[in-house]
């Protein structure tokens, strides 16, 4: 179930629920559960805060007992250099995991 929210796609479902992210770009597929993604955030603060954007690897990784770990940090990739208009963020390791709950 958490799988099609949280999985990184063109086209996903990220920029659907995630109004910090106004657009999301998978640059790369590694592995089934390991992509390279580009996702990019409004500004903020009436402007203040520039729009920016986050290179990432990402692992998305699903277990038998429908639990979802998502784990990321930020990545350099030859294909997403840095873009005007955009301040380039850094994500230092993070992640969640989403275990489902009966009923």
């Amino acid at each position: 179930m958490f799988g099609n929210v949280l999985k990184p796609e063109a086209g996903g479902l990220r920029v659907k629920w995630d109004s910090n992210v106004d657009d999301f770009q998978l640059l790369e597929t590694i592995t089934e559960d390991i992509s390279i993604c580009r996702t990019v955030t409004p500004s903020a603060a009436m402007g203040i805060i520039a729009p920016r954007d986050f290179v990432d690897v990402v692992l998305i990784k699903s277990y038998e007992d429908g639990s979802i770990a998502s784990n990321a940090t930020n990545v350099e990739h030859q294909s997403c250099t840095p873009q005007r208009h955009f301040v380039r963020g850094f994500n230092h390791p993070c992640g969640c995991f989403c275990v489902p709950v009966p009923g």
